[in-house]
């Protein structure tokens, strides 16, 4: 028989149990929100990689022409192809403001303002 004043505490009072769901449903809330954030930086890391070696690959492209073909203004066909623009204008080496015959400035932009510009020289 049990006392009546003795009594033994087994298990969680129902307040417990209810902070225990309120906290680990935070936790598992914030870890999610992270895991989410994780998953979509590769995909990001793939798209930028895809952008820039368009870009390269039509620069080397660019650069394999010779100077006298480049024509001045934004390229169309051939050069101009899948969401990769060439702009083509005289170009002043040192800077200034003052464009030499000499020198061409191509530059190879995209849609998503990703660009890289290639100073020609002409031999």
């Amino acid at each position: 028989m049990r006392s009546k004043g003795k009594r033994h505490s087994r298990g969680l009072t129902l307040l417990e149990s209810l902070m225990l769901v309120t906290v680990l449903s935070i936790i598992s809330a914030g870890t999610g929100k992270a895991l989410m954030a994780i998953t979509k930086v590769p995909g990001q890391t793939e798209v930028t990689l895809q952008q820039e070696t368009a870009l390269v690959s039509k620069l080397e492209q660019m650069r394999s022409t010779s100077f006298d073909s480049l024509p001045i203004g934004t390229a169309v066909s051939p050069y101009s192809d899948n969401g990769v623009f060439v702009d083509i204008a005289l170009a002043d080496p040192t800077g200034g403001n003052s464009p030499s015959t000499n020198w061409k400035s191509v530059t190879v932009r995209n849609n998503s303002n990703r660009q890289l510009v290639l100073l020609v020289c002409k031999p």
